[in-house]
């Protein structure tokens, strides 16, 4: 199961939930959505509900200098299942065109049937292509 959140912001320093679309000032869209996936082949293909939900994805700029800018960000998920889920996610940080500037990874996230972590970390993205960054997209799979 791959879910996946994308929130659009100049300064990525936003935050939202799955289902809002909505316009901020100066006509900056921020958008969220859910694209799931099953991987396992014993999962009922018509079933439409999630194990988990991306409740929320933030990230900004904490330093910089001439060489790279640490990138810092913090993803909020739930485990809506009855299970103990080990999942893995990726943050991407992409240009106005949606393309990947950068990305981060977080292996090992273990998320009790019920619970809602916030995991963060952060990523140094090279001075010369930072700037360009203005949206971070968030995937969780298992």
């Amino acid at each position: 199961m791959v879910t996946q959140v994308n929130l659009l912001s100049s300064i990525l320093g936003i935050s939202s939930t799955l289902t809002t679309t909505y316009t901020v000032p100066q006509n900056l869209a921020v958008d969220a959505e859910t694209t799931e996936s099953i991987g396992d082949s014993d999962r009922d293909s018509g079933d439409d509900s999630s194990i988990f939900e991306i409740l929320n994805v933030d990230g900004k700029v904490i330093e910089s200098n001439d060489i790279w800018w640490k990138m810092a960000w913090v993803l909020e998920i739930k485990n809506t299942s009855n299970s103990t889920l080990d999942l893995n996610a990726r943050i991407e940080f992409l240009d106005e065109d949606d393309f990947v500037i950068d990305d981060d990874y977080e292996y090992g996230i273990r998320i009790r049937p019920g619970e809602t972590v916030k995991v963060n970390g952060y990523d140094l993205v090279d001075a010369g292509v930072a700037p360009e960054v203005v949206s971070i997209s968030a995937e969780v799979f298992e």
